[in-house]
């Protein structure tokens, strides 16, 4: 809403104004470049843990309001919220054979072709961005939140496993190596 200026309702007629915040991207990997080439220190000592623990902690719980309100209220939402959990699990047991049996022989693959074949899928219609100067100053500062968030992971799962590897390629391997 702040990049597009659009409160209305609906679809968003400015969304190629949005789209143009790849500009956040490129900055991430500007910082990523310049952490390959320095090191990580830099960052640990400007991002204590308080700081990117906050942000995890405010990124991942910051869409739990939303998915409460839509779940109360009446039984009809409670019942479709409770589904919407289920269908989520069916989903990653379909994944699982998926994986086990179509890139394997370990079962009967799945047959696609009858959804292939169908007239309603089909490609979907992409936007390109618009990249205007004032939308992508806006977002280009979101990169410094991406590496909180992606330190702040690190640390996280560093505590939990008791190690801290910022050498290897698994610690955060977009980020720095």
């Amino acid at each position: 809403m702040a990049v597009t200026a659009y409160s209305g309702t609906g679809a968003n007629p400015n969304i190629p104004v949005a789209l143009g915040g790849v500009a956040a991207g490129a900055v991430y990997a500007v910082i990523g470049l310049i952490v390959m080439k320095t090191g990580h220190g830099w960052i640990e000592t400007r991002m204590p843990p308080v700081l990117t623990g906050a942000i995890v902690t405010k990124i991942g719980l910051n869409p739990a309001p939303v998915a409460e309100q839509q779940v109360s209220g009446s039984q009809f939402n409670v019942f479709f919220g409770l589904l919407t959990v289920a269908l989520v699990a069916f989903s990653a047991a379909y994944l699982h054979y998926f994986l086990a049996c179509n890139l394997s022989t370990l079962g009967k693959p799945i047959d696609f072709s009858k959804i292939s074949g169908a007239e309603w899928l089909g490609s979907p219609q992409f936007t390109p961005p618009a990249f205007e100067l004032n939308a992508m100053l806006l977002v280009a500062p979101v990169a410094i939140i991406l590496v909180a968030e992606n330190l702040g992971h690190v640390r996280a799962i560093s505590a939990m496993t008791g190690r801290w590897q910022p050498s290897s390629p698994w610690c955060c391997s977009t980020f720095w190596r």
